[in-house]
């Protein structure tokens, strides 16, 4: 109810107001010039408070005017010349309550037409808005007040200028400036920019002297050079300024190899825009400044994060020379003094390199650095305290896990200096890989030209060239081409290495039809249009979509899909009605093929459409492209005089020209899908990740992988007795494959670090000899702690099956590995034995288990009684028994037992199986007892398997 009465009063006081009679009173005033001479032709518009209170009036002969205006409110009054021959004038009237007379005075002036674009050096566009003042500096001066004066700013910006402009119906970028007087003109740029949500303002201004000109005369003022002239003194700027930058850090000891190389290109690029400037190659010039830029922002951004991050991997670098001496004092000695006086030595001769080799000692904070050397030698103190804080007692079932890794690195440290060929065949190949990964490899996200290959073949050869845009359709985001601005077309069709240009005109998208298409018979909706010529159709295949017929080449002429043909009930030769003229129906196109036709970009060749669904009362809103029965294919020439614009370019381009080509035209913001050989391959500008020797690098790495496992397996073959030892004194396959990982470990650990050191001189290195080589240097702590990962990483997987294959020399199942599973029945253990001996073997193993018995008693321990008996035939198979008597010395007493090995054969298999029966009859503990006897057994399967394994695996 309360809404009812507030819209029924708001509709009576508008009738009111309405029904008020308007009372008018006369404006009426005499135009002249300075001299007091009337002026004929002077356009005088008044503008009331309300948009369209606006009224129009001209001088007579006698310099007179006179205006009817409504009574009781504020006027601004505003008198030009068409002519351009008098400086535009304002005077503002508060209120017109009665007949007004007024006298006006304008000043003598001339025009300066504004043209072309202002560009920054800075900006990625030219300058949407400009503002435009002018300041006399010798001759008539223009007045200016809130109430009267002459017109100081021009351009359309900010918005009441611009908006002055539209009323006056004036050109925002026609100066009129004083005749007969010297005139300062400041151009003013603005872009906009959204910033964390905010509306940012960049301003750029060029200052342009104009000479006194004569009253009427006109002069040209090309922003577009002045403003590129500048960009290009900013530019060079730019670069002397990035050269010094390069100087300064490679004095520093930074190696700037590509960077120098990008800042070659760049003066190579500010020469080739000096050149397009002269040839009034606007956009191009605009093209290499903003390479110029993108490139020496790259640098230095690289610069900044070279200097930040040399400075703080300074205090790792220490603590990485730390262990580098540490693990080569360890390896190279067993001496305690001599490790401490030879890490002592290495430490200092590294760090003396690193200050000589790496630029972050010089950068780093004497505080932070000094910290670092005394804190540093702790590595060294806490590896040789190691074994000692945690060295643990072993138990009856075996040693501790931090015993087992002091001792099995204990044994990998001491293995390798007995074979130092073969280490230091593996030490030189690692350290090697580790100093072609850091040296000959580089990683950098960059600004630039995204290249990518597209996952599909090509349908033709060429450069396509569009320009996407993304764009909100409903609760969408679409990316889909856009128009081509025409200056755009311009600049390439003008660009150097080009054999053929096809420029493509289409719609976009629309909601609304673009026009209709009438016959004898029935009208249809039109909602898209495309033109090309008939020498693109055939470059990209398109005829092979002409049924009937041919393509449009006249300015009345157009093709039409076979359903809408069929449904306007025309065929070719027939006349039909669109854009309001007759056109001749040329061509029949098939629409099946026109559906199924891409571009080399994978799109349709045809524009797209609004579509809107409604379902269950929701409605979406969607793009698509336009059914075959919506399009018409017209000639380009009608297509350009119906104002339709580019929406593709397709290009030949000489072989030599289409990277630098495909890059220049990606820096001004387009899409381009080319070809090379049978692939298609898509460029624009974005974030690219560049890579500098990165598949190379997998050779060095595939040769150390492959380096260290055939050292490591031939080592295993030649150490087959010694793994028989250490699986004889009770060493279990995983303690055999740590060792031989440790040995693996250790060769990192040491090729990481001399591989690292090397890698960091070698920068010094090649910028003395100025190699040249095209990397960027890699000074941040990562890469010395990835060139330990890698190299510890590459040798564990070089050593894995070496290591792997070592474990089973002894016992080449998994299923024999002994565990200490027994069950006791009345004071006897039952112990299974994974063992399974072939049955061709059996009296092969009882021989020699029986003679092996008989001779293995040494010192205190003695094995007595040893009797083998013959096969019985048991209750599921056979039976073979070995009995013995096992004495051995525990603690205080002289432990025995009597034990039993059972050997059985189940009926139905082809192996014979082991149990071992044990009776503890003298003993401290009965389970110790028990696992004595069981490691006895042990070291005699152990033996035997060792010996016919070859037998073992040719059966």
């Amino acid at each position: 109810m309360r809404t009812r009465l507030i819209l029924l009063i708001l509709f009576l006081t508008g009738l009111l107001v309405y029904a008020q009679p308007f009372r008018k009173e006369v404006l009426a005033g005499l135009v002249c010039d300075l001299d007091g001479k009337p002026i004929e032709g002077i356009t005088i518009v008044a503008r009331g408070s309300y948009w369209q209170d606006i009224y129009v009036a001209h001088t007579n002969s006698s310099g007179l005017f006179e205006l009817s205006l409504p009574a009781g409110q504020p006027y601004t009054l505003y008198f030009y010349s068409k002519r351009g021959d008098y400086v535009p004038a304002y005077i503002k009237i508060r209120e017109l309550l009665e007949k007004t007379f007024i006298k006006v005075k304008l000043v003598p002036g001339a025009v300066v037409y504004v043209k072309g674009k202002l560009y920054s050096f800075s900006e990625d566009t030219p300058a949407e808005y400009l503002s435009i003042a002018i300041k006399v500096t010798s001759g008539t001066k223009l007045k200016k007040s809130a109430v009267s004066g002459n017109f100081t700013e021009y351009g359309n910006y900010p918005p009441e200028v611009q908006t002055v402009f539209r009323i006056l119906n004036l050109s925002p970028v026609s100066v009129h400036i004083p005749a007969y007087s010297k005139v300062k003109i400041s151009i003013r740029g603005v872009w906009k920019k959204v910033v964390e949500g905010k509306i940012v303002e960049t301003t750029e201004t060029i200052s342009v002297e104009i000479p006194p000109l004569s009253q009427g005369g006109a002069v040209e003022l090309k922003i577009s050079s002045l403003s590129l002239e500048k960009a290009l003194k900013e530019a060079q700027e730019y670069l002397n300024k990035v050269n010094q930058s390069l100087l300064e850090a490679e004095s520093r000891g930074f190696y700037l190899e590509v960077e120098r190389r990008d800042l070659a290109k760049c003066s190579v690029l500010l020469e080739a825009a000096t050149k397009d400037l002269e040839k009034e190659r606007y956009l191009s010039v605009f093209a290499y400044l903003r390479q110029i830029r993108v490139m020496c922002s790259n640098i230095e951004s690289f610069l900044k994060e070279a200097y930040r991050e040399a400075s703080r991997s300074a205090p790792f670098i220490v603590v990485l020379t730390s262990l580098i001496s540490t693990a080569l004092a360890l390896y190279l000695t067993e001496k305690k003094s001599t490790q401490v006086t030879l890490y002592t030595c290495t430490y200092v001769l590294i760090l003396l390199l690193f200050y000589i080799a790496y630029p972050g000692m010089r950068i780093c904070s004497l505080e932070t650095l000094i910290a670092s050397l005394i804190l540093a030698p702790i590595i060294f103190i806490v590896v040789k305290l190691f074994p000692l804080i945690f060295r643990e007692k072993p138990s009856p079932r075996g040693i501790a896990l931090m015993s087992a890794v002091v001792a099995v690195f204990s044994m990998a440290k001491r293995n390798l200096r007995r074979r130092k060929l073969l280490a230091g065949l593996a030490i030189v190949s690692t350290a090697s890989m580790v100093w072609a990964i850091l040296v000959l490899t580089s990683y950098a996200s960059i600004k630039g030209v995204v290249r990518e290959i597209q996952p599909y073949s090509p349908s033709y050869t060429g450069v396509l060239v569009r320009n996407v845009q993304a764009v909100r359709v409903g609760e969408a985001l679409y990316r889909v081409p856009s128009f081509i601005p025409r200056e755009v077309v311009s600049m390439i069709e003008s660009e150097q290495g080009l054999l053929e240009v096809y420029v493509r005109y289409s719609s976009i998208f629309t909601q609304e039809p673009l026009t209709r298409i009438e016959s004898t018979k029935t009208s249809k909706e039109i909602y898209g249009a495309l033109a090309l010529s008939p020498e693109e159709a055939e470059v990209i295949g398109f005829t092979e979509v002409v049924s009937r017929g041919r393509l449009p080449i006249g300015e009345r002429e157009v093709a039409l899909p076979d359903v809408l043909a069929e449904e306007l009930a025309v065929d070719v030769k027939s006349r039909v009605m669109i854009f309001g003229k007759y056109f001749t129906v040329c061509g029949i196109l098939n629409s099946k093929r026109l559906s199924l036709f891409r571009d080399l970009d994978n799109r349709v060749v045809y524009p797209l459409k609004t579509y809107v669904h409604e379902y269950q009362e929701k409605v979406s809103v969607f793009l698509a492209p336009v059914k075959p029965d919506e399009l018409v294919v017209i000639s380009v020439k009608v297509a350009d005089e119906l104002g339709l614009e580019p929406v593709s370019l397709l290009l030949k381009v000489r072989k030599e020209k289409l990277e630098s080509l495909t890059e220049k035209l990606a820096y001004l913001g387009l899409n381009l899908w080319y070809t090379v050989g049978n692939k298609v391959y898509r460029a624009e500008y974005g974030n690219v990740l560049e890579v500098k020797g990165g598949l190379s690098a997998l050779i060095p790495v595939v040769i150390v992988v492959l380096n260290i496992f055939i050292i490591f397996i031939s080592a295993v073959y030649q150490r087959r007795q010694e793994v028989v030892i250490l699986s004889s004194v009770g060493v279990n396959p995983t303690h055999i494959t740590m060792i031989f990982i440790a040995e693996a470990l250790v060769l990192g650990i040491i090729a990481s670090g001399i591989g690292y050191v090397l890698s960091v001189a070698s920068y010094k290195v090649m910028a003395g000899l100025q190699a040249g080589l095209q990397v960027r240097q890699k000074v941040s702590a990562v890469w010395g702690i990835a060139s330990i990962v890698v190299a510890l990483t590459v040798a564990a997987l070089g050593a894995l099956y070496p290591a792997y294959k070592s474990a089973f020399i002894v016992v080449p199942s998994m299923l024999r590995r002994f565990r200490l599973e027994s069950e006791v029945k009345r004071g006897v253990y039952e112990i299974p034995i994974p063992l399974k001996i072939p049955e061709g073997l059996i009296e092969d193993f009882i021989k020699f288990a029986e003679k092996w018995l008989n001779k293995s008693s040494r010192g205190a321990e003695v094995i007595s009684d040893v009797l083998a008996t013959e096969e019985e035939v048991v209750e599921g198979g056979k039976m073979r028994r070995i009995i013995f008597t096992y004495e051995y010395p525990d603690g205080m007493i002289r432990a025995r037992t009597t034990n039993e090995l059972e050997v059985f054969l189940p009926r139905g298999e082809k192996f014979w199986h082991l149990r071992l029966k044990c009776l503890p009859v003298r003993f401290s503990f009965p389970a110790d007892a028990a696992y004595a006897t069981t490691r006895l057994v042990r070291k005699l399967v152990l033996e035997w398997s060792s010996r016919v394994k070859i037998k073992l695996e040719e059966l």
